[in-house]
């Protein structure tokens, strides 16, 4: 459940890293994103079973000198996941595929936006990806979301997708 930082320098190195505050709960498959001065850490498990993937999402805001100050629980998602995809994006954040606790391998997206004081507006369902994806990256940038590689539960992927960001968080 720690956290770690590193200053990421001018020339593309990192400098020395920083041990941080420790997240609220332990917390492995999870992911996790920075927008608007805030870190977010969304879904996970506290022991690696699927049976015990969490809803919860959890909130700290960024300091200038790289800490973080302390962890807000925001509430909960949908449903109990872990190994989804999470990016932030346009005053949004977006949840991509991941796992459920019956052990499917889900297609859904999800958003929310994000409020100037870093709490999060109730979750939306979206148009789902192509296909389930779990384990995947989930990255934004000019106003799209991608998803890249991942695993189906049976395939691993090579597939990238892509969606535009609508200025209401719909993709």
């Amino acid at each position: 459940s720690t956290v770690y930082s590193a200053k990421i320098n001018t020339d593309g190195t990192i400098g020395r890293w920083n041990t941080l505050n420790t997240l609220p709960a332990a917390r492995s498959e999870f992911q996790g994103a920075a927008y608007g001065g805030y870190l977010y850490v969304i879904g996970g498990t506290p022991d690696g079973s699927v049976a015990a993937a969490a809803s919860t999402v959890y909130a700290a805001p960024i300091n200038g000198n790289g800490t973080i100050g302390t962890w807000a629980t925001l509430g909960n998602l949908p449903i109990q996941m872990l190994q989804p995809g999470v990016v932030a994006s346009n005053g949004y954040i977006f949840l991509t595929g991941g796992l459920n606790t019956s052990t499917v391998t889900l297609s859904t997206v999800y958003s929310a936006a994000i409020k100037a004081d870093g709490t999060l507006s109730s979750w939306s369902t979206l148009n789902t990806l192509p296909g389930t994806n779990r384990l995947h990256i989930a990255t934004a940038y000019n106003g799209y979301i991608y998803v890249a590689g991942g695993y189906t539960g049976s395939t691993v992927l090579s597939t990238v997708y892509s969606a535009k960001i609508n200025a209401d968080g719909t993709v």
